[in-house]
C-alpha cells in the first residue's frame, strides 16, 4: 500500500504529471494507492460559492451525498443510480453539450423558474425528475443540480441579486 499527496495549483494543469505516473505505476503493479489531494476545486455541488474550471470532476468512486447525514436507504438509492451511470476514465476529457429547448422545459415544469428556486433540490430529487423525463436520460444528477444553480447565478448578475452570495 502507498499513501501520496498531492498539491494541484490552480493555474497549472490537472492532475500533475508526477500523479498521473503514480497512478498509472499502483495500477501496473496492482498496488493500493490512498491519494490525497488538495485541488484548489471549487464546485456547488459541495458547497462552494462557485465553480471554477476543474468542474470536470470524476467522482464515480467518492462517497459524495448531497446531505450531510444521509439515512442508508437514501445512499443506497443514490448509489444505485450511480452504478447505472456510465464509467470513464478519470484522465478522459468531458464532452459538453447544450441543454434543448426540451430539456429547459422539463427541468422549468419540474422545478419552477430557477430564479425564484431558493433551495437547489437534492440529488435524489434530480434523479426522481431524471426517471420520469425522457428528455432528461442523457442527464446526471450533477448536471441538473448544476444547471439550475448556473441559471440562479446568471438571473443574480442580471438583477444584481445576492441570492447567491455566500459569506465564508
Amino acid at each position: 500500500m502507498v499513501i501520496a499527496s498531492a498539491y494541484m495549483a490552480h493555474d497549472e494543469p490537472a492532475p500533475p504529471e508526477p500523479v498521473i505516473k503514480l497512478l498509472q505505476w499502483a495500477e501496473d503493479t496492482k498496488t493500493t494507492l490512498v491519494l490525497g489531494c488538495d485541488a484548489n476545486a471549487r464546485h456547488t455541488l459541495w458547497g462552494s460559492s462557485e465553480t471554477n474550471e476543474r468542474d470536470d470532476f470524476d467522482d464515480s468512486g467518492s462517497n459524495y451525498s448531497d446531505n450531510k447525514s444521509k439515512s442508508g436507504s437514501d445512499d443506497e438509492f443514490l448509489q444505485s443510480f450511480k452504478n447505472n451511470e456510465k464509467k470513464r476514465s478519470s484522465f478522459e476529457k468531458i464532452q459538453r453539450k447544450r441543454w434543448t429547448a426540451e430539456e429547459i422545459n422539463a427541468l422549468t415544469i419540474e422545478f419552477g423558474e430557477p430564479a425564484q428556486i431558493s433551495k437547489l433540490p437534492s440529488l435524489k430529487k434530480c434523479i426522481e425528475v431524471i426517471n420520469r423525463n425522457p428528455h432528461l436520460k442523457d442527464r446526471t444528477p450533477q448536471q441538473v443540480k448544476s444547471w439550475i444553480d448556473n441559471q440562479r447565478k446568471a438571473e443574480g448578475r442580471k438583477t444584481g441579486s445576492s441570492l447567491n452570495k455566500k459569506k465564508y
